[in-house]
């Protein structure tokens, strides 16, 4: 019996070291600001008090687990506010270790030149393998069916009156653009100055 089971163990060694092969991974510890007991410890009491107000449903287990809730993101707050602490005043002295620091925290040192090309000819190269794509998945569709235009034409235009550009500004809706080279508000204002002006060019 011994011997059968130590075979099954070997052969199950055998299949797994065939399909999931060891490989040596480098576990880096936390830092000691943000890992101690009392890190791990707050979780663990959270987790248990909200098993217990589940179980119960009392008003009081729910006002436990809630304090517990604000207690553990408070002292969440403190330890990442000393760690980063203690990293400036580590760092205070050498300015690109500080930098080197606050560029690992917002992913600023990541390579991207080769995911992205944001040069000319990259944008080039980007529309022209586009348009190809799309004129190769649609080679062989049927055409498309275009609808008859309209026979309207306009065959004579006329000025607009004072009457008319007045109602059109005054009921326009306010909104500006940095590139307007007047506000709209300001052209509303003083419409009966700009009036002449504006009929003219339209």
């Amino acid at each position: 019996m011994l011997i059968s089971f130590l075979r099954r163990m070997t052969l199950l060694r055998d299949v797994a070291e065939r399909f999931v092969p060891l490989r040596s991974v480098r576990c880096r510890e936390g830092h000691p600001l943000l890992t101690d007991a009392e890190y791990r410890a707050v979780p663990r009491d959270c987790c248990r008090l909200e098993r217990l107000r589940r179980r119960s449903g009392r008003p009081d287990d729910r006002l436990a687990w809630m304090q517990a809730t604000g207690r553990r993101f408070g002292l969440y707050r403190e330890k990442e506010e000393a760690y980063w602490t203690h990293r400036f005043e580590q760092c205070g002295r050498s300015p690109p270790l500080l930098w080197r620091s606050l560029s690992s925290k917002l992913q600023r040192n990541r390579d991207v030149s080769a995911s992205t090309n944001h040069t000319v000819d990259g944008f080039a190269a980007y529309f022209s393998k586009t348009i190809d794509a799309i004129r190769c998945a649609t080679a062989n569709l049927p055409s498309p069916e275009v609808s008859p235009r309209t026979r309207s034409k306009l065959s004579s235009l006329r000025p607009c009156t004072p009457v008319e550009v007045q109602r059109i500004v005054m009921t326009s809706p306010i909104k500006s653009r940095s590139l307007d080279p007047v506000p709209t508000f300001f052209v509303r204002e003083f419409i009966d100055l700009f009036l002449p002006y504006i009929s003219s060019l339209m």
